[in-house]
């Protein structure tokens, strides 16, 4: 009921997923794949529109950490949470839509291929929509992000991609930034 910071996180007319199954079973998952021949995209719709995959087929190499197995724990706004990929979070970190279906779209030209999904998030009523458009010309993937409030209440949010990289000894991250916090050290 409480976030890390101990502010109500008013849960009202949604359910907690606070059951995580303890053995592994098989289950169907629908996947949208943007794919040409540099790149394999997929991405979860039923699974809070993550990106579970991003393969850079030139050297057969996923450039995000590509967990195999969706197995959920306790971590997550509204219990179930997994690891990989890249996680779009609204209003709130872990958001509480990262385990839900979302709606989406998929468009393709020429030049391009893009899938558009997102959700209202029921603590709020807030609207969240991210576009991946894929440009075939440039070789790049961009991200569009539209957050709407059609609501009269002024609410609070935040919205940050999170994306999940495979931790190895030789791992450098070269980013310019001022600030940064991480899981393993807090300190950096």
């Amino acid at each position: 009921m409480f976030d890390m910071h101990g502010r109500c996180l008013n849960p009202f007319h949604i359910h907690f997923r606070m059951v995580v199954p303890m053995k592994l079973k098989m289950k169907s998952i629908l996947f949208v794949v943007l794919e040409t021949k540099y790149l394999l995209i997929e991405v979860l719709p039923q699974l809070g529109g993550r990106v579970q995959r991003i393969l850079d087929k030139r050297n057969n190499r996923d450039i995000v950490y590509y967990n195999k197995v969706i197995k959920p724990q306790l971590v997550g706004t509204r219990g179930a949470w997994f690891a990989g990929g890249i996680e779009f979070n609204f209003p709130i970190s872990h958001s509480p839509t990262s385990y839900d279906s979302v709606h989406y779209t998929i468009n393709q030209t020429k030049d391009s291929a893009s899938v558009t999904f997102g959700n209202i998030e029921q603590i709020s009523s807030m609207n969240w929509q991210v576009t991946l458009n894929y440009i075939m010309i440039h070789l790049i993937m961009e991200q569009k992000v539209h957050l709407n409030n059609p609501t009269p209440v002024e609410n609070r949010y935040y919205f940050w991609t999170n994306a999940a990289i495979q931790d190895t000894e030789d791992l450098r991250l070269v980013y310019p930034f001022d600030w940064c916090v991480n899981h393993i050290c807090p300190i950096i």
